[in-house]
C-alpha cells in the first residue's frame, strides 16, 4: 500500500514568497490571502504528509510534521515585518524527548534545502558532550567529513567562544564541543527544484545521505 504522493510545487509559491519579501505587509498579504491558501498552505500540507510517510519508509520511525507559522512572532523582535517569507517544515518522531534529532524542510527565495539535526540539545547536551568526547565522538567527525564532501554543510557557528569547563581546549573535536546545537543540511542546486515532480524522492535522497549524523544523535539516548 502506497502513502501520500506529492506532486511539487506550484511556480507560483515562489512567486508568491518573492512577492511577499518585497511586500510584507499585511495589506498586501490580505489582497493575496487566496494566492496563499491555494499555492502556500494547502500543498504545504500536502508535501508535509508526503514527507511524514517517506521518512517513515527511511527510518521506520513515525514522524509528526510541524509547518511553521507565516506569521511571525513580533513580541520581542526588532524588525516588525508581520511574515514570514520562507517555509519551514519540522518533522519530530512521535513521543520523542526533548533535545532529540529531528528532520527539516526550508524553502525561501533564495535557498531550497533538507537537513537534521537538534537545534537545542536542552538537557541533552551533556550526554552529547561526553560522547562526543570519547570515541564515538571520532564517528561524528567522519560522518561530517563525508557530509561536507558531498556538497552538505554543517549549520551556524559554535553557541560558545570556549570549549566548556572540564574538556581540553585543544581536543580535536573543540569546534564541535563548543556547539550546544547540531544540524546538518543539504542544498539544492536552485531553489526552481521545488517544482520538479521528483521533489520528494530527492527530498529522501538527501535525507538519507545525512542520516549517519541523525542516527548518531538517536544513539545518544
Amino acid at each position: 500500500m502506497t502513502g501520500p504522493t506529492f506532486a511539487g510545487f506550484q511556480p507560483a509559491l515562489l512567486a508568491f514568497l518573492n512577492g511577499l519579501r518585497a511586500n510584507n505587509t499585511r495589506d498586501w498579504f490580505q489582497a493575496n490571502r487566496a494566492t496563499y491558501e491555494a499555492v502556500y498552505r494547502k500543498p504545504a500540507q500536502a508535501f508535509a504528509d508526503a514527507a511524514a510517510d517517506a521518512l517513515h519508509g527511511l527510518t521506520g520511525d513515525t514522524w509528526q510534521a510541524k509547518i511553521f507559522r507565516i506569521h511571525r512572532d513580533l513580541r520581542f523582535a526588532k524588525d516588525k515585518t508581520p511574515y514570514n517569507t520562507h517555509l519551514h517544515i519540522g518533522f519530530a518522531a512521535e513521543g520523542a524527548a526533548a533535545g532529540a534529532s529531528g528532520w527539516f524542510f526550508g524553502l525561501s527565495p533564495d535557498q531550497l534545502s533538507v537537513g537534521c539535526g537538534c537545534f537545542d540539545f536542552g538537557p541533552r547536551l551533556a550526554v552529547y558532550r561526553a560522547a562526543l568526547a570519547g570515541d564515538s565522538g571520532a564517528a561524528l567527525d567522519r560522518h561530517l567529513g563525508r557530509i561536507a564532501a558531498g556538497g552538505g554543510r554543517l549549520h551556524g557557528v559554535p553557541e560558545l567562544k570556549r570549549v566548556p569547563r572540564g574538556f581540553d581546549a585543544e581536543h580535536p573535536r573543540a569546534e564541535l564541543l563548543r556547539r550546544k546545537s547540531l544540524s546538518v543540511w543539504s542544498d539544492f542546486p536552485t531553489v526552481h527544484d521545488c517544482t520538479s515532480s521528483s521533489l520528494l524522492a530527492d527530498c529522501t535522497q538527501r535525507w538519507q545521505s545525512l542520516r549517519p549524523v541523525h542516527d548518531w544523535l538517536q544513539g545518544l539516548g
